[in-house]
């Protein structure tokens, strides 16, 4: 039986962008200084708390290694899908969201004995969204430039998803319109037509 390990390209790390790894990693170093904390706030084993936040560590970074590994073609097909998988489970969210500790949160949803919020999916998708209608936009500026065709490609979708989260979640809502307007200025499109 072959060693799957041996399929495994190491070098990874040795390429890429250097700041994304940098990034990475800080951003886990953070987020563990955030675990702890509310290990100790809630009184349990801070040990326990810890080999659980390695653990989904360790899944993340097999996932992102899988993610690598796939062609950002199939990035740009799941881009325009994903807005049709995300509105319709923001919409179950908001009319039928799942009851956490007797509280109503309309922005969780019950799938398979899973619950997970389509608010984090819809951030993925927004970003994704946004970067191909900006390459597309870039690649042929002209047919962009009716507001109509903005205002369908681009504006509505977003602020679909938008508003379906900003109903139950003001702070994720905040984060999802700022990180959209960030991008579109990053890409350095019209200010006028963001608007």
């Amino acid at each position: 039986m072959k060693n799957p390990l041996k399929n495994i390209n190491w070098n990874i790390l040795s390429r890429g962008d250097k700041v994304i790894w940098a990034m990475m990693v800080l951003l886990l170093i953070v987020s563990l200084l955030g675990v702890i904390s509310t290990g100790t706030i809630k009184e349990v084993n801070v040990w326990s708390v810890i080999i659980k936040y390695m653990r989904d560590i360790l899944i993340t970074i097999v996932v992102m290694y899988v993610a690598y590994l796939i062609p950002y073609d199939y990035y740009r097909k799941a881009a325009i899908w994903s807005i049709f998988i995300v509105i319709p489970l923001l919409l179950w969210a908001h009319f039928s969201g799942t009851k956490i500790s007797g509280q109503d949160a309309g922005r969780w949803v019950k799938i398979l004995g899973f619950s997970f919020q389509p608010s984090g999916l819809a951030l993925i998708s927004m970003v994704m969204y946004t970067a191909v209608y900006m390459e597309r936009y870039y690649m042929d500026k002209d047919s962009h430039k009716p507001w109509e065709r903005w205002l369908l490609r681009l504006w509505l979708p977003i602020m679909a998803m938008f508003g379906l989260i900003v109903i139950h979640n003001l702070s994720t809502g905040i984060i999802f319109i700022a990180t959209y307007y960030t991008l579109l200025f990053l890409a350095g499109f019209n200010w006028r037509q963001t608007c």
